[in-house]
């Protein structure tokens, strides 16, 4: 029975390998939904071996895309550094925020010592990687250390398939500063929570704030959000004078001027990020009506997803910065939220996991629709009849 067992799964994850040849979506599809599916017999090895796999099958699928071909592409950018430090350029190093943010630089010079010709789709896909794997890790030695080994399936499905690694190739500073953030808040240890800060930081300053006002939220619950919400709306009518003031100063007030004078361009894909940014408010309110009661509201995730759910909406003004200062929910463990609202449900989970989140989430990634604002990130193939069709797509560059 056991060899029969293991027969089974040797076999589905050929499937997954040959599919990876031919249609890394089509990994991610098939390795989440029985994630899922099975999330009660499960074992470790396998869910980490489909973890592996998925994480694999997004960055194929991320470097697919076209890059250097949107001015709004901040990828650009960043292969720009790549090709400095590949070049000597070593004061590339002290490129973002004065030279703070070292991070991203140093690992491109890590990159550069691999190989120095990099095509832009390749380094994405080592960044995405890097991402995905680290995201890997954290879910296995931190996320799922005391829960219960059933839940573990379910909860990983749930991470991986609301996880947006395309912001890895466009906020690559903040995308790896905010998973590595995520060691730090799930940390119990205070000097190694600040160590790991101090990393983060490195990576994108913006982890510091964050990092006080989740904090602050596990201590203070609703009165640390009410006070980020007005220290937010004293900013918003105080901004021209703070502008005038200081913005020779501070570089950051020069990006929020440029996102503030261009509202009807970005206004679009905030609207889109928000119905995304909403799908874990509906599981909350779906646990709400099963339980007949509001005590889920007194959880410190559901007041960690609502506060920042908040921040979203009062950082409408300012286009773009609500995805940036909320990346590490909407584009990172907004899946985690969705499954903590309903873990006491696990049938309800797994059910709408199948039928309900994952089509909506192959719908949402292979967009059809060149007018919408998100379409950018969707100009890549889905699957090919040709083996290695991506690998190919990834080295040449279009």
């Amino acid at each position: 029975m056991i060899e029969k067992k293991i027969n089974i799964f040797g076999i589905f994850i050929f499937i997954l390998l040959f599919s990876i040849l031919f249609a890394p979506p089509l990994t991610w599809i098939l390795a989440i939904g029985s994630m899922g599916l099975i999330t009660k017999r499960i074992n470790n090895h396998h869910r980490i071996f489909l973890g592996i796999l998925i994480a694999f099958s997004w960055a194929i699928f991320v470097a697919s895309r076209m890059t250097m071909q949107d001015p709004s592409d901040d990828f650009t950018n960043y292969y720009a550094n790549y090709q400095d430090l590949c070049n000597g350029n070593y004061g590339a190093l002290f490129e973002y925020a004065k030279g703070l943010e070292l991070g991203v630089p140093l690992l491109f010079l890590l990159l550069s010592f691999i190989s120095k010709e990099l095509s832009p789709n390749l380094l994405i896909f080592y960044i995405t990687l890097i991402s995905a794997l680290l995201l890997l890790i954290w879910m296995e030695g931190n996320l799922f250390e005391l829960m219960d080994n059933k839940l573990k399936g379910i909860a990983g499905a749930y991470v991986w398939v609301m996880a947006s690694f395309f912001m890895a190739s466009q906020s690559v500073r903040q995308y790896l500063a905010m998973i590595i953030l995520l060691y730090a808040i799930s940390s119990n240890d205070k000097l190694k929570k600040l160590l790991i800060l101090f990393l983060a930081s490195t990576f994108h300053l913006i982890a510091i704030p964050i990092y006080l006002i989740v904090e602050g939220i596990k201590k203070y619950k609703w009165k640390a959000t009410i006070s980020a919400l007005i220290v937010i709306l004293i900013f918003y009518f105080l901004y021209d004078i703070i502008y005038v003031t200081f913005g020779d100063n501070f570089p950051i007030l020069n990006k929020l001027e440029y996102y503030h004078n261009n509202t009807d361009g970005f206004t679009e894909v905030d609207l889109n990020f928000l119905k995304i940014f909403s799908v874990p408010l509906l599981f909350l309110l779906y646990r709400i009506l099963l339980d007949r009661h509001l005590i889920i509201l007194n959880d410190p995730l559901a007041i960690i997803y609502l506060s920042f759910y908040l921040f979203y909406i009062a950082m409408f003004p300012f286009p773009l910065l609500s995805i940036r200062f909320t990346l590490i929910i909407n584009s990172i463990i907004l899946g985690l939220f969705c499954f903590s609202f309903l873990k006491n449900y696990v049938q309800h989970l797994i059910f709408l996991l199948i039928f309900l989140i994952i089509p909506w989430r192959i719908r949402s990634i292979v967009n059809i629709d060149p007018n919408n604002s998100m379409a950018y990130w969707s100009i890549y193939p889905q699957s090919s009849i040709y083996p290695v069709y991506y690998y190919i797509k990834m080295l040449n560059n279009y």
